[in-house]
């Protein structure tokens, strides 16, 4: 009886100390290299993981558990999350190699007007759904249509067959990092300490 409750208060204490591993999300573009040393640093002790998450499932990794948190962008449904704005970053259109637009110094929404954009955020029934950076690069490679993806997109995914212009109105694009509200976790308290120090991640 002594051992099984010497066991009790053991796994008692583990499970106050919270888990020793962490799972941190991010969104395609977003670089959390610095904040994941930066963390791994103060707790040498805690295995830490990146796992990349899309634009439909960044809340529903979070609030299930498969990511403890995660580098978010809106838009996104905030019920039971906690968010921690980091940054802001101007949009750029992506067009496909040859557009009428392509080559131009920076657009403004209004040049756009015409034009068809991909509907991967509304899509219509039969659609082909678009969740990756690399199925909008073959959808507007082909003509499908074009999008505004963040300015880090555009610096770090580049193809021949596409090219950026920048859009200055567009509405810029705002990271934040997200955890599930009500969760007390002091791994997670201090990882988001570490990434309001080092917003950009790089």
């Amino acid at each position: 009886m002594l051992a099984s409750a010497d066991a009790a208060r053991q796994r008692a204490r583990q499970a106050s100390r919270g888990p020793r591993r962490l799972v941190v999300g991010f969104r395609a573009g977003i670089v959390v290299t610095r904040a994941l040393r930066a963390f791994g640093a103060r707790h040498p002790e805690v295995e830490v993981k990146a796992r990349r998450v899309e634009w439909d499932d960044q809340e529903q990794l979070i609030l299930d558990g498969s990511v403890d948190l995660a580098y978010v962008r809106r838009p996104i449904q905030d019920e039971g999350l906690t968010l921690l704005p980091l940054y802001a970053e101007p949009r750029v259109a992506m067009l496909p190699e040859g557009h009428r637009l392509a080559g131009k110094q920076e657009l403004a929404l209004a040049d756009l007007d015409d034009e068809t954009w991909l509907r991967y955020s509304d899509p219509r029934p039969g659609d082909v759904p678009i969740r990756t950076i690399e199925e909008k690069f073959e959808s507007v490679a082909a003509g499908t249509g074009i999008t505004l993806v963040p300015h880090s997109v555009a610096e770090q995914y580049s193809r021949p067959d596409i090219t950026y212009v920048p859009v200055p109105d567009a509405e810029p694009d705002e990271v934040l990092l997200a955890w599930r509200s009500g969760r007390r976790s002091p791994l997670i308290a201090a990882f988001a300490e570490v990434a309001a120090a080092s917003p950009f991640g790089d």
